[in-house]
């Protein structure tokens, strides 16, 4: 069963990244869509309400590491600005987060795990089934 009108929004600079993570979120078979967006700056004006008319994302699998504005830059504003929702973010790391830096994830109430760049479906479909209250009833397969 999909949640209508759920949206799953990945963040990473790297298109080979983008779909397979993409195609990894679809195999779920639980998020109506999935857009993905190549930097930061992009991911913000497309949930900012008053530029985008698509649905505001339930999820955002941000990667920490790219050009231009990065994972961490992207937190920090998205830290400023109106949510629509209780949007949870999935942090993606391509090497090892160092002590300090999983203690200034800490911080964002909204960065609810971390996990490695390219995602598995076991990992999606656990961290869906974890976080099914934030859009109703889930079913993960």
């Amino acid at each position: 069963m999909k949640v209508k009108n759920k949206l799953v929004l990945i963040v990473d600079d790297n298109r080979v990244s983008n779909f397979f993570n993409k195609k990894i979120v679809i195999e779920t078979e639980a998020i109506d869509k999935v857009v993905t967006i190549e930097s930061g700056k992009a991911a913000l004006d497309f949930i900012d309400p008053k530029k985008s008319l698509e649905p505001y994302p339930f999820f955002i699998f941000l990667d920490l590491h790219m050009p231009s504005m990065n994972g961490w830059e992207f937190l920090e504003a998205y830290n400023k600005i109106e949510k629509v929702n209780n949007c949870s973010i999935v942090v993606m790391y391509d090497k090892e987060l160092l002590p300090e830096e999983a203690m200034q994830l800490n911080q964002y109430d909204f960065v609810k795990a971390t996990t490695s760049k390219i995602l598995t479906k076991d990992f999606v479909t656990a961290f869906f089934n974890e976080n099914k209250h934030i859009v109703g009833q889930l079913k993960c397969s």
